[in-house]
């Protein structure tokens, strides 16, 4: 087998040990669930949405911004 081939072969193993995942709701970027080998990625339920670590600040600030006045 060349090198190549094992390439492959070594991807498809590591593809084969990764954790399901679930997809943001805001982006559809893969969140990978934990496993022996593997910790979470960062990941928030809000609204009922599941949402990545890089949406989650805009999210939050479109859709819970408060404007504060002074009194």
């Amino acid at each position: 087998m060349d090198n190549y081939g094992l390439w492959e072969q070594h991807e498809r193993q590591q593809e084969e040990r990764r954790p399901p995942h679930v997809k943001c709701d805001i982006c559809g970027a893969q969140i990978y669930m934990e496993n022996d080998l593997y910790e979470q990625d960062d990941a928030y339920e809000i609204d009922g949405l599941t949402i990545c670590e890089e949406c989650i600040g805009d999210y939050i600030k479109s859709n819970y911004y408060k404007r504060l006045k002074a009194s």
